[in-house]
């Protein structure tokens, strides 16, 4: 037995006090042994019920299990206090409403040591949930268009996944080793919702050369319906975070704004967007 976990899952929370639990207890069916990983509940600004706290006793857990609840400042500062709090040598980011496939954790360990990258980062594969079968607008947004995640520009020409996936980190499943995260400085707190922060920090590993591998063996399945309304609020708010992402790499702000078309949209254009598209739904 070892003294100190090399996995450290970092779980940013918020309102999903079931999914979380859920989540938890699936970790306790990992085939990854539960000494070599340890777990860290990061919940953002959201007090926990006395049930939610008494489900999160660590003698209901084989693993180490830590919980903390700090001021809410957005899924990237609680990220960032998660991996301060933890030990591993590899920090895995997670989403508190996806349910972990039982060898999520060894792939991830697996995918590094098997070519003795140690710097490196690992993008796990995201399904949807089973017990939520996507209909035609979420198959859209991923399969078709890939708006949402385009998992198909990881395959090669005849359908086999691509070996390396550099510039992912979608933090629904990506660990790095904790050195190169640290030494990038965590993810930028400049974002406070949840769009935008991964790809940043994604942005900036592969700017700087890390190498990211795909692993499409360690999966987790996202347990999240989105609708067309859902999707817009969503896109809302990417669009604010996007500013965000522009304004620390003006370098490619070209490429992401197209600032004559947002001087000439205005309230009533957005809004009949929005009926449009519902109509065509």
């Amino acid at each position: 037995m070892t003294n100190k976990p090399i996995i450290s899952v970092i779980i940013p929370t918020k309102g999903r006090a079931s999914l979380l639990l859920w989540n938890l207890k699936e970790l306790r069916k990992q085939s990854l042994r539960p000494d070599l990983f340890e777990v860290v509940v990061v919940s953002d600004g959201d007090d926990l019920s006395d049930h939610t706290r008494k489900e999160l006793d660590q003698r209901l857990y084989p693993y180490n299990l830590s919980v903390y609840i700090k001021d809410q400042k957005g899924p990237a500062s609680a990220r960032n206090f998660g991996v301060e709090k933890s030990v591993g040598e590899i920090v895995l980011f997670v989403g508190d409403d996806c349910i972990p496939d039982k060898n999520l954790l060894w792939r991830h360990f697996y995918a590094r040591y098997r070519l003795e990258y140690k710097l490196c980062a690992v993008q796990g594969y995201t399904l949807w949930h089973p017990e939520i079968p996507p209909d035609d607008f979420m198959n859209f947004l991923v399969d078709e268009s890939g708006i949402q995640a385009n998992w198909r520009s990881l395959k090669t020409g005849d359908g086999k996944w691509k070996d390396q996936a550099t510039s992912w980190f979608m933090t629904t499943n990506c660990s790095v080793d904790r050195q190169t995260f640290e030494s990038e400085g965590g993810f930028s707190e400049d974002f406070p919702n949840a769009a935008w922060e991964d790809v940043e920090l994604g942005f900036r590993f592969a700017s700087h050369g890390l190498i990211t591998l795909f692993s499409p063996d360690a999966i987790n399945y996202h347990f999240h319906r989105i609708t067309l309304d859902s999707y817009i609020q969503r896109q809302i708010m990417e669009g604010e975070s996007r500013l965000v992402f522009c304004s620390l790499h003006p370098e490619i702000a070209g490429s992401l704004l197209d600032p004559n078309g947002l001087r000439k949209t205005n309230s009533e254009m957005f809004q009949e967007t929005i009926r449009l598209a519902k109509e065509t739904h």
